[in-house]
């Protein structure tokens, strides 16, 4: 055989591509349960962050704000001024395309809150509201109170 030789056999070239082939059919799965949890993560934050916008703008404006939820999409308004013009506060988000995930009210919640100029949701006194967010195989529920604080931790289902 020649001592100089340069290059690779072909044997040696399938082998190589075998194994590249095998680690990335490992490394696949977990990097897709990374970013369905990541998506989900940032679906919860901007859910919660859109009520916790309508309730600080009714108290800052001392006017109703409203967060609506129909078809995984999110928009907070407020009214503003004498005339109680409507104000986006945030929105429209669709949740489908910047997360790729599915908002579905639970258990008969309403598809949208009204907070008075107090920051309470009205009518105050119908329970918890329950909303499902859903992307891939993972799913997480954020609890909104009958008062209409967003519950980190004691949301039971």
């Amino acid at each position: 055989m020649n001592a100089n030789r340069r290059g690779f056999a072909l044997p040696e070239l399938v082998v190589t591509i075998m194994l590249v082939a095998l680690v990335a059919l490992l490394a696949i799965p977990p990097i897709q349960m990374l970013k369905e949890r990541t998506a989900l993560q940032a679906a919860r934050r901007q859910l919660m962050a859109g009520f916790d916008a309508a309730r600080a703008a009714a108290m800052q404006k001392g006017k109703v704000s409203t967060v609506s939820l129909r078809s995984s999409r999110l928009n907070v308004t407020a009214l503003s001024g004498l005339t109680g013009n409507t104000v986006r506060i945030l929105g429209p988000l669709d949740f489908s395309i910047s997360f790729g995930a599915t908002v579905t009210p639970i258990g008969g919640s309403p598809d949208s809150i009204v907070y008075d100029a107090r920051g309470l949701s009205t009518p105050i006194g119908t329970g918890t509201r329950r909303y499902r967010l859903a992307v891939g195989g993972r799913a997480d529920t954020i609890c909104v109170s009958a008062a209409g604080l967003v519950l980190n931790r004691q949301c039971v289902l």
